[in-house]
């Protein structure tokens, strides 16, 4: 017998005793100018049409890229990167007990320091899952005038100015493709609520690290939560993360009854991708090796 255990085994999580959490600061003020609201985070696939510049986002449809054989796999990983985008719109089909396993088994074998896995995954579907997306669109839209943001971990600081043209570049884009346009700031965050409701998928994941292995355990699961989503496409399924999840970390701790040992790192939309959706045809680049790859020839004394 399996002594796996089923993700419908997995115990629920432990209660905790409320604590002070970090209040992430706003970013720097001259890079929150036209830098539009995208709160997922965004990792879509290289390939396919792309955006030069934010006016320039392409709103064909893109083909329905080729799915796995019948054995859930297919192609080389190389394909694989190309392939994936973030997906943001679904079928309404669900994903079976059997998929989500899979996808979960194939995603634990992530590589991380010394094999010590830091991450946890928290599995919502069904009526839970449209009641935390109730909530969360609720408590997030009265936070915003104040600009409430309680996040377990520090947000990004200060962008380069190649990073800020990227952000605005890939924001523009995907506002474009859903017929937002960019100065419609209401539309937009309209848009953005979608990711608090795990873009209505039939399967949403909170993912966590333990609290004490800190920074390296950020980054193990910052790892864990790629190959998720590599897992899933492999499987015949999309993801997108959402760090937006990760922004109101004392609302997930509260809903979910997290132990207070533990991170909120990022959600996860899962399940079948709607590749004709506007929403799904925006592709992003990605930077040439000439901008991220440094030789070192000599070092310093």
């Amino acid at each position: 017998m399996d002594a796996r255990r089923h993700p419908a085994d997995v115990p629920p999580a432990r209660g905790h005793q409320a604590r002070p959490r970090r209040r992430a600061r706003a970013p720097h003020a001259d890079q929150r100018e036209e830098a539009p609201e995208v709160t997922s985070t965004d990792c879509s696939t290289g390939g396919g049409a792309s955006a030069a510049a934010p006016a320039d986002a392409s709103s064909a449809v893109p083909e329905a890229p080729a799915r796995p054989g019948a054995d859930g796999r297919g192609g080389s990983f190389r394909t694989l990167l190309a392939e994936r985008y973030s997906v943001r719109h679904f079928t309404g089909e669900p994903v079976t007990e059997e998929q989500l396993t899979a996808v979960l088994e194939t995603a634990q074998r992530t590589p991380s320091w010394s094999n010590t896995q830091a991450w946890q995954v928290h599995v919502l579907t069904d009526e839970v899952l449209r009641e935390i997306g109730r909530r969360l669109r609720a408590e997030v839209t009265a936070r915003t005038q104040q600009k409430t943001v309680v996040s377990d971990l520090a947000l990004p600081g200060r962008f380069t100015e190649e990073q800020m043209h990227r952000k605005r570049v890939t924001g523009y884009g995907r506002y474009e493709s859903l017929g937002i346009d960019r100065k419609d700031m209401v539309g937009r965050f309209e848009a953005s609520l979608a990711n608090f409701e795990f873009f209505g998928a039939p399967v949403g994941l909170v993912i966590t690290s333990t609290r004490e292995v800190g920074p390296y355990g950020w980054v193990d699961t910052g790892a864990y939560t790629g190959t998720l989503q590599y897992a899933a496409w492999e499987a015949g399924l999309g993801a997108c993360a959402l760090g937006s999840i990760g922004m109101h970390a004392d609302l997930i701790h509260r809903y979910l009854g997290l132990a207070d040992d533990v991170d909120v790192i990022a959600g996860m939309a899962l399940g079948h991708p709607d590749h004709a959706a506007p929403g799904n045809t925006y592709r992003t680049e990605r930077a040439p090796l000439s901008e991220v790859v440094h030789r070192v020839e000599t070092l310093n004394d």
